[in-house]
């Protein structure tokens, strides 16, 4: 959202930063029934595992085609929104074209699972309790997750307006403390019975307790009462879970790229969108999980963000940009982003995006607040 509101995509577009990251994984993608009789007839293995049951989802959809009939449909939260990306990313990593193999639709998350029960949706990725609401009550499977498709990847950002980031400071310096201790309180499983019930309230998802452990223990009811452990379903303070990586939003802008959302910057890139090739989920190195930031430490200029007024008078966005693609071609999981479905989409490693970046997306990066400059606030 951060994004799209820097490129003019929303209504209430105004340029935004994002400081903070609010966890990692949390997704799934829930299936019906009866799509889920029908993906175990062709290979779907139980255990989320995203190749064997995107491969047998594909071979659904050949069959449907070939026989005439509707194409599946998919539900996500919004078109900028991180499910669907990740739905269609896994969709064309197993050779199903999200854009006419499936129909994708938009749903508010507590309507998902009646839409699935009722048969206006075949299927739908979003975050918890929403899949185990279908799950529990025997109206859907989950299929796979967030955390097996793209291991540590991120989820909610903290968005602010950019204007008030930097004309509140202090503010904004005490909005992330708050967020961080809340995310190590979050983190501890102690604390995870008391967060449940929080957030089973009616002033939140209004809905059981038990929904809400699932989710936050990792152990998922798949459906029927087949409950599966999935590590690091949810982190929400671990493994950086709350650092804004550049690479991250880097990635979900190449998606906007990828779906036509927005105009792609080179007619290679292009070219290359439309020969992507099926390819086993094997073949992606994590290259985003395993960030292309990742070794990067927290003191080295430029990781979360850079001061404004290092960026120079007459040219800020070029030095945003030369920052941005020296970072990003010289780490190691860069290099091997050819191997991998996207690709970061398309080879975004040969920087050919990257040095057509739009000034209003490169506000997102280069305006948000450097690590030294609430490093010690953020302490006290």
């Amino acid at each position: 959202m951060p994004i799209a509101a820097n490129l003019g995509l929303t209504p209430l577009a105004v340029p935004t930063i994002a400081p903070m990251a609010l966890g990692l994984g949390g997704n799934a993608v829930t299936v019906s029934n009866a799509l889920w009789a029908l993906m175990l007839e062709r290979g779907a293995t139980p255990d989320f595992n995203p190749a064997t049951t995107g491969h047998a989802l594909k071979q659904v959809c050949a069959d449907r085609a070939a026989r005439g009939e509707p194409a599946l449909r998919f539900a996500v939260v919004h078109p900028f929104s991180g499910h669907n990306y990740e739905l269609r990313y896994w969709l064309a990593a197993c050779g199903v074209d999200p854009r006419r193999e499936v129909d994708i639709v938009i749903v508010p998350p507590p309507l998902m699972a009646d839409a699935l029960a009722s048969g206006a949706i075949d299927g739908y990725c979003v975050g918890e309790p929403w899949s185990t609401a279908a799950a529990v009550a025997g109206n859907g499977r989950i299929a796979t997750v967030k955390a097996a498709i793209w291991r540590s990847s991120p989820e909610k950002v903290l968005g602010a307006g950019a204007k008030w980031a930097a004309d509140n400071p202090e503010a904004l310096a005490a909005l992330l403390r708050a967020l961080c201790r809340s995310a190590q309180w979050c983190a501890d499983r102690g604390n995870h019975g008391e967060l449940a019930h929080i957030l089973a309230d009616n002033a939140y998802l209004a809905r059981p307790a038990e929904w809400m452990l699932h989710g936050l223990s990792g152990q998922l009811d798949a459906g029927g009462g087949d409950i599966r452990p999935m590590e690091d379903f949810f982190v929400p303070f671990a493994k950086a879970a709350t650092f804004p990586w550049k690479s991250h939003a880097l990635w979900f802008y190449s998606q906007m790229v990828r779906w036509g959302q927005v105009e792609a910057y080179c007619g290679a890139c292009r070219h290359r969108a439309r020969h992507l090739s099926a390819r086993s989920l094997s073949c992606c190195p994590e290259a985003a999980g395993r960030r292309i930031a990742g070794r990067q430490r927290q003191g080295r200029r430029g990781v979360v963000g850079t001061d404004a007024s290092r960026l120079g008078r007459r040219q800020p966005d070029a030095w945003a940009r030369r920052i941005l693609r020296r970072r990003a071609l010289r780490s190691r999981p860069a290099r091997q982003l050819h191997r991998c479905p996207d690709a970061l989409n398309w080879r975004m490693c040969d920087a050919q995006i990257l040095r057509r970046l739009p000034a209003s997306l490169t506000i997102l990066w280069s305006c948000q607040l450097p690590s030294r400059l609430f490093a010690d606030r953020l302490s006290h």
